[in-house]
């Protein structure tokens, strides 16, 4: 293994977490990295913990910009202030720090909202170690089977939203990741297709893509198909094949270099 990431749950309430992050890259060369709501690293000494024991990137989870929507996306009340704090002081550490953005019905409104703030706070103000990533996610599925419904988004709704909120953090120099097993199919970035990797589908991890599907009627004869995740079975079965576009051609995308220029591990062109 070359590299590890921490997640849960919430990680940081993990008493051991430094011990376990100096055990994986000090004694075996790992790179690790962490999944996590960054509270716990509004402690400048805890997170400096992890920097001295080799922590050198991580995930951060922030839906939104407004405190009310993302305290109640996460049913945590308080969090949003916490989790900015954490942000910061993380960038301020010199860790490479990308954010995780989950789409759904209480947050898609305010997408571009959302990007603008990321921007301001997390890139312009930190011109020294900026905000690589953003990752727009697409939930899989809830305990709540009845609030999931609710939520999701059907992909026509959702598009225009993800367009304006990706120019805004590409403008910024910000790397997007749309496409991936927790992202979209490719067809989100129907009118932006130069900023997503086209990765093919041998390269996607088989467990986390075993939920996906191709529906002929959209997705045959579509250029992009041996480039594209697919489509959640859950959203098939919540709104068919609405939504989906084929792509006539397979475009081009500079992704990978601008993700070797930004320092971002793991993003390896195939």
């Amino acid at each position: 293994a070359k590299s590890i990431t921490f997640c849960g749950g919430e990680p940081t309430l993990t008493k051991r977490l430094p011990e376990l992050v100096a055990h994986a890259h000090q004694t075996y060369g790992i790179t690790v990295r962490l999944d996590t709501n960054a509270i716990r690293f509004r402690d400048r000494d805890f997170t400096r913990s992890l920097v001295d024991a080799g922590l050198s990137s991580l995930l951060v989870s922030f839906h939104s910009a407004d405190p009310q929507v993302s305290d109640t996306m996460t049913r945590a009340r308080g969090t949003w202030t916490r989790t900015v704090e954490g942000l910061h002081s993380l960038l301020d550490a010199g860790l490479s720090v990308a954010i995780n953005c989950e789409i759904e019905r209480a947050n898609l409104q305010g997408l571009e909202q959302h990007a603008r703030f990321v921007r301001r706070e997390f890139v312009e103000a930190h011109a020294a170690n900026p905000l690589r990533l953003v990752e727009y996610s697409q939930p899989g599925r809830y305990y709540d089977a009845d609030l999931f419904r609710e939520r999701m988004v059907p992909f026509d709704e959702a598009r225009p939203h993800v367009v304006a909120a990706a120019r805004v953090l590409h403008e910024a120099g910000v790397l997007l990741e749309l496409t991936g097993t927790c992202g979209f199919p490719s067809c989100i970035a129907h009118e932006i297709p130069e900023l997503v990797p086209w990765r093919p589908n041998t390269t996607h991890d088989a467990t986390h893509a075993s939920g996906r599907l191709r529906p002929p009627a959209s997705c045959e004869g579509c250029a992009a198909v041996g480039h594209c995740v697919g489509v959640r079975r859950e959203y098939l079965d919540r709104f068919g094949e609405r939504g989906l576009v084929p792509f006539r051609r397979l475009h081009s995308s500079d992704w990978y270099e601008r993700a070797e220029r930004l320092g971002i591990r793991g993003a390896t062109a195939p």
